[in-house]
């Protein structure tokens, strides 16, 4: 991974617990940048529902 893709991953996982700690859909956040940055379609839902 290169530093851009790190540092948006950083950046919408903050977005995303901030988010959570307010209404709880973070995933609106992270679903989309992990399906940018190249994982398969079923690795984010699963990460999604397991945290």
């Amino acid at each position: 991974m290169s530093w851009v893709e790190l540092l948006a991953l950083a950046v919408a996982g903050f977005g995303a617990g901030m988010i959570n700690t307010i209404v709880g859909s973070g995933t609106l956040i992270t679903f989309p940048i992990l399906l940018f940055l190249g994982m398969r379609r079923s690795r984010p839902t699963s990460r999604a529902r397991w945290a």
